[in-house]
């Protein structure tokens, strides 16, 4: 049966390594991954290496959760962000940044887009193009003065960004929920190692911390402020019946 959703890879040995990935046909993924992982050709190394040494018998593929295409990305994003996946070396839905290809990957790349293989080829783009694609640039071009490639604080402001212009279904959200209860939680009846407790400390230190260099907003200490009230307020009124 076809299941599009998000799936998890977990070492059986290693409990605390997983890789969270998304899928239109996760049953399909599954076989590239595996198809890949056994001819020594995998894009990514931890799992590459990790399959080397423990085999295959020891990676364990189960469904997180089915969802809509278009939810895809929003809710493999949401996992990762969960679970801070070990094997996952993109901590981006979508993303290879991190990714390191071969020389021989790119050389093949390289061919397949030279002279009138480039889609391009031949081609010009229209003065209307060229307005849209400047436009498109002037904000990246901002944050990315000065610098190689994209930095972790642009790529979070990017997935930001993005993700606030596409919410997360109703439906979908619903299901996140029921797929994290009880047993089917991935830490349920599990302890995490005090070296595992550390390395999660380490990864959300200083420019690491998902929150570093924001502030909330008006609106959102409004918020806060309101809701706090509340709190000790019915604290408050349960204490004196």
């Amino acid at each position: 049966m076809r299941i599009t959703g998000i799936y998890k890879i977990q070492s059986k040995v290693k409990p605390d390594r997983i890789y969270i990935g998304s899928a239109i046909n996760i049953s399909e993924r599954w076989g590239d991954h595996l198809k890949k992982l056994r001819k020594n050709k995998h894009a990514n190394s931890k799992l590459q290496s990790h399959y080397n040494k423990y085999k295959e018998s020891d990676l364990q593929f189960s469904v997180l959760l089915s969802c809509e295409r278009c939810d895809l990305l929003k809710t493999e994003q949401y996992f990762i962000d969960s679970y801070n996946p070990w094997f996952n070396i993109c901590k981006n839905a979508g993303s290879v940044l991190g990714l390191k290809k071969t020389i021989e990957s790119r050389k093949k790349q390289s061919e397949l887009f030279r002279g009138e293989k480039h889609p391009m080829f031949g081609k010009r783009h229209t003065i209307e193009s060229k307005g849209k694609m400047s436009i498109g640039h002037k904000g990246q071009k901002a944050w990315n003065k000065g610098k190689k490639g994209v930095s972790e604080t642009v790529s979070k402001k990017m997935k930001d960004a993005w993700l606030s212009r596409n919410p997360i279904s109703e439906a979908t959200r619903k299901k996140m929920s029921i797929s994290h209860s009880g047993e089917k939680n991935g830490m349920y009846g599990k302890k995490q190692s005090e070296e595992s407790k550390r390395k999660n400390r380490e990864s959300q230190l200083g420019e690491k911390g998902w929150h570093y260099g924001r502030h909330h907003s008006q609106e959102s200490r409004n918020k806060v402020s309101i809701a706090k009230k509340e709190y000790w307020r019915l604290k408050k009124q349960n204490s004196l019946l």
